[in-house]
């Protein structure tokens, strides 16, 4: 057997070893051109829903921004009439005993009438507004919650 392989010449083998690497990296090439276009193929795909994505959460934003538009342009609530007055019928409370080294109070007693608060008007609204921002924050974070969990 070894006989035989001296007959034939070294450059027949450098031929063959050629032919040899050549074939391996036609085959690794191969193999490498089909991952780029997987690859190709996902990152399109990818694209694709990142687009969509984009678009709903766009239509979400504008509705909930609408939402929020209208709950704002709601008109302020008029003035009922209804004002909170801390009248002078006495305290109910009993009195405490006084503790050393207490600062003397210089603000209304309980017998005295205090300031009136009025709970209508600006506060409403201002309450309202509040309340509409609230609702649009909330259903943003919910948006984006879910597009978060959705994602890759």
């Amino acid at each position: 057997m070894l006989a035989l392989l001296k007959l034939i010449p070294i450059k027949d083998y450098l031929w063959a070893a050629l032919l040899l690497v050549v074939g391996c990296f036609a085959l690794h090439y191969r193999s490498m051109e089909k991952e780029i276009h997987q690859f190709a193929a996902v990152g399109k795909a990818a694209v694709v829903q990142v687009k969509k994505d984009d678009a709903q959460a766009q239509t979400t934003e504008t509705q909930n921004a609408i939402i929020y538009e209208k709950a704002v342009a709601i008109p302020a609530i008029a003035d009922i009439g209804i004002s909170c007055v801390r009248h002078a019928s006495g305290s109910q409370v009993p009195a405490a005993n006084p503790v050393a080294g207490a600062v003397p109070r210089d603000h209304a007693s309980d017998g005295e009438q205090g300031p009136p608060y009025d709970p209508s008007g600006a506060i409403l609204t201002r309450g309202a507004q509040a309340d509409a921002e609230i609702i649009y924050l909330q259903a943003r974070i919910a948006e984006l919650e879910k597009q978060m969990n959705e994602g890759p």
